[in-house]
């Protein structure tokens, strides 16, 4: 991505659709893929998605039926020396919340075509 394309992204709730398919770093199409990954299918069979970084809420792109499901954490996670090592994530792998609308909406698109 250019530098005009990535200023864009970051001022604009809304990027040219051809960018975001395909630019793998921009944040829109990583936090797509990231709640694709996290996904569960609905009985509509469409994809139910996290509604935010932890919890256990997902919500359908298409018939916006929630459901309460397994726990999720999206966001960075915590080293704490006292109990088990876990490591922070890899930026590619932390939702950014900012652009979660935006995602949402690619997703939604995505499964319309």
């Amino acid at each position: 991505m250019d530098v005009f394309g990535r200023i864009k992204a970051l001022f604009s709730s809304r990027v040219e659709d051809d960018d975001v398919k395909n630019e793998s770093d921009n944040p829109i199409r990583i936090n797509a893929n990231i709640l694709k990954r996290s996904a569960i299918f609905c009985q509509c069979g469409s994809l139910q998605i996290p509604i935010e970084k932890e919890g256990n809420i997902y919500e359908c792109i298409k018939c916006h039926k929630r459901s309460t499901r397994n726990n999720y954490n999206l966001g960075q996670r915590h080293y704490d020396p006292n109990h088990l090592k876990i490591l922070p994530r890899d930026s590619s792998l932390v939702i950014n919340m900012d652009y979660y609308d935006d995602a949402v909406r690619l997703l939604k698109k995505e499964s319309n075509s």
